[in-house]
């Protein structure tokens, strides 16, 4: 009966029909958002193609590259570590005099002068723009792959451990080479032997140069770094075969085991009796020595120690 129909209200055509496609409500909205999804995903996609760089250093997948990668980074720390050994040397002389003079000065306010003075990161950006130049990227694009693979353990370490060592050898303190590994002959006894040879050879290389020489002040502080940098280079030649990975490798053992107390007073009666044998050489009363005089008034040195 059509009049009870329209009173009891009649429903839409749409309504009372079967879906045409045969899905549900329900089933045409998950539809909708996976279609929703989907566009969503290519769009990601989309705006990381194109913002993807190619891969560099010559590799073919990522993992190729990341291994190129290493070798420069090691290459960069290993020279700046010896930047840093020298800055580490200047820096503990002179925190060492600013405590004997007490000097009022901020740790940052020092450490920014002592970075300066010693042209610290006009070294460092020098030697980033040659290594890249070399592998045949830009310095951005270096930089970039460091950030790329900051996720690996080895590149990470490589990359923070630059500004490590600065921060340390600012301190005065000596630095370790990032990812080092301590060969098993450089126990601590050996290090220290090797410490001591270089003491002697350095001593005879004095008394070889100068003996019975009258020499001026200059000329006496060149000759006395002179023959510590010889004694250092001839003593850990000698002993190759024992530091394997470079003459870096020792000096960041020397480093990590003056973090050991028991070492560290071993290693300053090392050093305290080689200072007392270098004044010695330059005592009046030790006439077989060489005499260092002043050539202004032929005055004998009393300390020529390092």
């Amino acid at each position: 009966r059509p009049d009870t129909v329209r009173e009891r209200g009649a429903l839409a055509p749409q309504e009372c029909a079967p879906a045409m496609d045969g899905f549900s409500d329900s089933q045409r909205a998950v539809m909708r958002l996976a279609t929703v999804a989907v566009a969503a995903g290519a769009l990601m996609w989309l705006l990381n193609w194109s913002q993807r760089r190619p891969l560099l250093l010559g590799a073919t997948t990522l993992v190729e590259e990341r291994e190129a990668l290493k070798p420069l980074q090691a290459e960069l720390c290993r020279r700046f570590f010896a930047v840093c050994m020298e800055v580490a040397g200047v820096a503990k002389t002179v925190r060492s005099k600013i405590r004997e003079q007490n000097v009022d000065i901020t740790d940052d306010k020092l450490r920014e002068q002592l970075s300066r003075q010693c042209q610290v990161y006009g070294k460092l950006r020098d030697m980033y723009a040659e290594i890249a130049k070399r592998a045949g990227v830009s310095l951005d694009e270096l930089q970039e792959l460091q950030r790329r693979h900051s996720a690996d353990p080895e590149v990470h370490a490589y990359t923070e451990g630059v500004q490590k060592m600065l921060d340390t050898a600012l301190g005065g303190v000596m630095p370790v080479l990032p990812n080092v590994q301590i060969p098993p002959a450089l126990t601590e006894d050996k290090v220290l032997e090797i410490l001591a040879e270089v003491h002697d050879l350095e001593t005879q290389t004095v008394l070889k140069r100068l003996k019975g020489q009258k020499i001026s002040v200059k000329d006496l502080g060149e000759a006395l770094t002179a023959a510590y940098k010889e004694a250092w280079e001839t003593t850990l030649e000698a002993h190759q075969s024992e530091i394997v990975g470079g003459n870096e490798v020792y000096h960041s053992s020397l480093a990590l085991y003056m973090q050991r107390e028991g070492f560290a007073e071993k290693r300053k009666a090392l050093d305290d009796k080689h200072q007392q044998r270098m004044l010695e050489l330059f005592q009046p009363d030790h006439h077989k020595y060489p005499s260092a005089q002043s050539p202004g008034n032929g005055a004998k040195l009393g300390s020529t120690s390092k």
